[in-house]
């Protein structure tokens, strides 16, 4: 059940320890303080019929109509937000990352029109901030529950969410990925996705049991390891949170059904952590499969990010499709966009995304063709063999 939560002590000032957290810079370590919970936007959902019983196998021909589907964005609110895309620092707010991805929500959410309802999980929480340092386990906190319900045209109340703090503090991806999982777990519709967002490792894991050769620092390396306390296990949050991450993704798309896409922010400087957001974008599900190409929807510009936003979100609202009926012989079946009939692929065709519920996605040409005014999208069951 959804909580509402207020938020208090407004932002007096950004303390310059915090400010540079997230996957480029150390976390300020100091006595735990009390949690801050994330304000709450509830836009209203439409409560909708029951999700429907998986399709039969019956001969014929069938209209086959557009898919609705549920989608979380998981936006990294972290510090290293407020860098330039070449990681340069100090830039005025329209320079940020932060500023581009807001951009690119802006312009690309509306298109999806009301096929899709779309939810917001922003990370970490708010940070409230008197001008003193921030311990670690504040900077990063991320309380279970979402910032915006998936809700159809629910673009104004995300923008809001965005616009309420601005980015500082670490990068618990996990729990904000977690708790998208859950604001999901009640969907009434068939497809259900995720898409995170994020310029850097996903670190905060204060449980992580690490040492120097097994810890991966997502910033300085002095930010993970005091040289003059070597024993010292605080700079633990800088490491990246490994495994928990991938088997986490792994979890949420082969057990729960839900793909997680990845938009990533590169740092050249980094290569070991670019090639980290290729791992977490397989173990989603939905990693790209471009030849040569990275695995994640890389964005190194302003035009790259709302190019990677408009390539997922036209993937999830305009080119897939539910069949009413699917036959247990797969080879019996067949799509066709006016007539001429696809080929299985996924290179202008089409593929199932779930065959038990007659879920599938065209592909490319096969995608336009299918959402030109007046085109005639079907499935043809040639023969049901148990029937």
């Amino acid at each position: 059940m959804r909580r509402e939560r207020t938020l208090t002590g407004p932002i007096t000032a950004l303390a310059l320890t915090l400010a540079a957290c997230g996957a480029k810079t150390g976390l300020e370590i100091d006595e735990f303080d009390a949690p801050i919970d994330a304000p709450h936007i509830d836009v209203g959902r439409d409560t909708g019929p029951d999700a429907p019983d998986a399709p039969i196998c019956e001969p014929g021909t069938f209209p086959i109509e557009p898919a609705r589907a549920d989608m979380m964005l998981v936006i990294d609110r972290s510090g290293s937000m407020r860098l330039g895309f070449d990681g340069s620092e100090d830039l005025p707010e329209d320079q940020w990352r932060w500023s581009f991805l807001r951009n690119a929500v802006a312009a690309s959410l509306p298109e999806l029109g009301d096929r899709v309802r779309i939810g917001a999980k922003l990370y970490p929480d708010p940070i409230p901030m008197d001008g003193s340092p921030v311990p670690a386990e504040v900077a990063c906190r991320s309380s279970r529950g979402v910032d915006v319900l998936p809700a159809i045209r629910s673009t104004p109340a995300i923008l809001s969410a965005m616009d309420a703090f601005p980015p500082v503090g670490g990068t618990p991806t996990v729990e904000a990925l977690l708790s998208a999982r859950e604001a999901l777990a009640d969907s009434t519709e068939g497809r259900r996705f995720i898409v995170i967002a994020t310029d850097g490792g996903p670190n905060c894991n204060g449980m992580l049991v690490a040492d120097r050769r097994t810890c991966t620092c997502t910033s300085r390396r002095e930010a993970c390891f005091d040289p003059l306390n070597p024993d010292s296990t605080d700079g633990i949050y800088s490491c990246v949170d490994d495994p928990r991450m991938t088997n986490t993704l792994t979890e949420t798309f082969s057990t729960f059904g839900i793909p997680v896409f990845i938009i990533g922010i590169p740092d050249d400087s980094r290569a070991d952590l670019t090639d980290y957001l290729d791992r977490m974008a397989v173990a989603g599900g939905r990693p790209r499969t471009v030849p040569g190409e990275r695995a994640f929807y890389s964005a190194r510009s302003d035009r790259e990010l709302r190019d990677a936003f408009e390539q997922i979100t036209g993937s999830i609202s305009r080119c897939a499709f539910i069949s009413p009926s699917v036959p247990t012989d797969e080879s019996q079946f067949f799509v066709s966009v006016d007539g001429m009939r696809l080929s299985r692929s996924d290179v202008d065709g089409w593929t199932w995304t779930n065959p038990t519920r007659g879920e599938l996605e065209l592909h490319g040409a096969a995608c336009e063709r299918a959402n030109a005014a007046g085109a005639v999208v079907e499935a043809i069951v040639d023969n049901c063999p148990d029937t």
